[in-house]
């Protein structure tokens, strides 16, 4: 097992170590129960009165539906056959419903939706929590009821009593599954969108799209749990938000399929986002203007929804028989158990079942993105891995296998800048030629006579990497381009190099020297002849060294 393993062996190893031994003491230590609502809480439901049209209904247990139409008043009565404890707090729920609230005839409680001016307020279905008085035993709490929607009139929902913070986790526990799916997806979504903005550069946007989409479902999945509350007293978000994500919550998926799966009307999918936004923002207008509300005009978004994504299948369903399209096999696969829910909670919204929205499709949902959100990572990395060859084939191109140096292309491209470039300025340039390297190649091998080049370029790069820029042009040649043109500072560089090179060549069974040429390049003269002149310097030096060295 390798060094890295074993650090992530005991690294899990520790974590599970300090879960395990906090649940020990957790669980035998002695405590007293410090949760916050712990109390209990009790059911209101059996033994209500209806009134409605005349119509006298006894012993109903809540929740229940009556037949009424919008804005018509009904009454629902309970008798307090015992007393009740100090403090007991009553949780009703409206449902896009005034509602009145006596006891024995004297008004405690009334909602107040704040009167329409020049922008509406939506109805919004909310939790009031409601202090009674001591003493009730024997009184009459009677609640008069009345909506403007057709969908709500006539309901009567669960009445609960018990403290005020019990009643508040009794309703956070009960609609858990639905916040905490609600929290993971929208986690994923800010999680997939943060990595987005790191993938910027790639050009790519689908685990933005599928992070947006993320971010509206749990904005829909926490306004259906009935949990917005906990964040907001805002009657239009309450009222509206849940309804103004099912417009918006299409368009980023409609985007990742087009970017990611179809090959083929990728405008049409543009077009079906496009109607789904302005969709969302003529429910925005027609709600605030009073127009329409929010809940009747879903009933369009819903069409336009069930219309659009019928195509969009359709044509997912073409690619993948006409033009064997791998991705929107695999994506149809992903979205089948998906499809089938969203059809499902269509239906349960139509058929006025507004209770069990979207406790079908939370699993579905949750499932569905984290297999989007596996391809997409999947991908990325593979998009990653193909961009970092790209720039190590790049890299490659500019560099010298041998030495690591710059190579001849670097140069051309170094050089092309400062002849061409905007910014023309003399530079020196350094031609250099490693003597002697046939024989070190012949006695010693090539192996010899590569470590022989190896060192050279090392000599070349400590000497001059602070005035210049080294290249191995090929073989046993070098270039230096140094924009310091000073003399004395080129012959420092250059009296460094054969120090370096003698005290290798101690090491060494044969001796290391270098041949060079050097001038100052001014643009007022031809640079094939410049070129040509340091290189007959370069080779004069080199004439030069074989004679100082002949018996």
């Amino acid at each position: 097992m390798n060094t890295n393993k074993k650090k992530s062996l005991f690294l899990y190893i520790m974590v599970v170590f300090v879960i395990v031994i906090i649940g020990i003491f957790a669980f035998l230590i002695p405590t007293e129960n410090l949760r916050i609502g712990r109390g209990r809480v009790y059911d209101l439901n059996s033994g209500w009165r209806i009134e409605y049209q005349g119509v006298v209904m006894n012993d109903v247990t809540l929740p229940t539906k009556i037949e009424v139409a919008p804005k018509e008043i009904y009454f629902a009565s309970y008798v307090f056959e015992e007393e009740l404890p100090e403090s007991t707090t009553l949780r009703i729920r409206s449902s896009m419903q005034s509602i009145r609230i006596t006891l024995d005839g004297e008004e405690i409680f009334t909602t107040e939706k704040p009167a329409d001016g020049t922008l509406h307020s939506p109805e919004a279905s909310v939790w009031y929590f409601i202090p009674l008085p001591s003493g009730v035993k024997g009184e009459t709490l009677t609640m008069e009821i009345s909506s403007t929607m057709e969908g709500f009139s006539g309901i009567v929902n669960p009445v609960y009593y018990g403290e005020s913070q019990a009643l508040h986790f009794d309703l956070f526990k009960t609609n858990r599954v639905g916040f905490l799916s609600s929290v993971i997806i929208l986690l994923l979504g800010i999680l997939s969108i943060i990595m987005s903005f790191f993938l910027f550069n790639m050009g790519d946007n689908r685990l933005f799209y599928l992070g947006l989409f993320a971010v509206t479902v749990s904005i829909w999945i926490m306004a259906e749990a009935k949990l917005l509350q906990f964040f907001t007293g805002n009657r239009f978000v309450l009222g509206g938000i849940s309804y103004m994500m099912v417009a918006l919550m299409p368009i980023p998926l409609y985007l990742y399929i087009r970017d990611a799966v179809i090959t083929k009307k990728k405008k049409l999918i543009t077009g079906f986002a496009v109607i789904l936004f302005l969709d969302f923002v003529a429910n925005i207008i027609l709600q605030v203007t009073g127009i329409v509300g929010f809940l009747p005009s879903l009933s369009v978004t819903n069409g336009i929804i069930l219309l659009t994504a019928a195509v969009v299948v359709y044509l997912l369903f073409r690619e993948v028989h006409r033009d064997n399209n791998i991705e929107a096999k695999h994506f149809l696969l992903k979205l089948s158990l998906f499809l089938v829910l969203a059809v499902f909670e269509i239906i349960q919204f139509f058929s006025q079942n507004y209770a069990d929205i979207s406790k079908y499709s939370r699993v579905g949902i949750i499932v569905f993105y984290c297999l989007l959100i596996y391809d997409t990572i999947h991908y990325i990395d593979e998009l990653i891995v193909k961009e970092n060859e790209a720039k190590f084939y790049h890299k490659l191109a500019f560099k010298d296998i041998l030495t690591g140096s710059d190579n001849r292309t670097s140069f051309n491209k170094d050089l092309e800048v400062l002849l061409y470039g905007k910014d023309k300025k003399a530079f020196r340039l350094m031609l250099l030629d490693i003597n002697n390297l046939k024989m070190i190649n012949d006695q010693f091998g090539h192996q010899e006579g590569d470590r022989a080049i190896i060192k050279c370029y090392q000599s070349l790069s400590d000497a001059f990497h602070k005035i210049g820029r080294c290249y191995r042009l090929g073989g046993d040649e070098y270039a230096c381009i140094m924009k310091n043109t000073d003399s004395k500072t080129y012959e420092q560089a250059y009296h460094l190099i054969g120090e370096q090179l003698k005290q290798e060549s101690m090491r060494l069974p044969y001796s290391l020297e270098i041949a060079a040429g050097s001038a100052i390049y001014s643009h007022d003269c031809n640079y094939n002849d410049f070129y040509n002149r340091v290189d007959q310097l370069m080779y004069e030096d080199k004439r030069n060294k074989k004679r100082c060295q002949a018996p």
